[in-house]
């Protein structure tokens, strides 16, 4: 897997995004202002279906996670100095459309939930060429201490980075 050169983290207010030309459409979002990464599929990612194998898209997601946390401070190096991290506890993947070598797909997420040991984000991947959302996700995390793998309360510059924006918040609410 390599992330493309035209790595990006978009912003937006409203609920479509342009991705300028790939697309031949807008992507609808699923909630606003994600971040996000833009990969190329490449040939050892498709499965003997010939489309890409469903522990990719983890991977995928994985890739935007840590650029999204890089883009906030929290690249591992920083953890390691913090000495902790958040670590996957739990995913869910709905796979509504087949990703097929050659596309370029855009991973975007969001934090969705913050608390005092776990955060959620939520994926939405989809086909920069069509606009097409190729799977949905929800990740559920908990923050861990490094040197033991115990959970532990995160640190303040964890919650003050992960946190949830408001439009998103607002959002959220609107549908429960």
């Amino acid at each position: 897997m390599s992330i493309a050169a035209g790595t990006y983290q978009i912003r937006s207010h409203a609920s479509v995004i342009d991705v300028g030309s790939l697309a031949s459409g807008p992507i609808e979002l699923d909630l606003p202002e994600p971040f996000g990464v833009t990969l190329q599929v490449e040939e050892d990612e498709i499965d003997a279906f010939g489309h890409v194998n469903n522990t990719v898209y983890q991977r995928w997601m994985e890739a935007c996670a840590w650029a999204h946390s890089a883009a906030v401070g929290l690249d591992p190096a920083r953890c390691r100095e913090l000495e902790r991290g958040m670590a996957l506890k739990a995913i869910e993947i709905d796979y509504l459309r087949p990703a097929l070598e050659g596309q370029v797909i855009v991973v975007l997420n969001w934090i969705t939930q913050v608390g005092r040991l776990r955060a959620e984000r939520r994926f939405q991947l989809c086909c920069a060429q069509s606009g097409a959302t190729l799977a949905r996700s929800r990740a559920s995390y908990v923050c861990i201490d490094l040197a033991s793998g115990a959970p532990s309360r995160m640190p303040r510059e964890f919650v003050e980075s992960y946190r949830v924006a408001d439009a998103v918040r607002a959002r959220l609410a609107a549908q429960s």
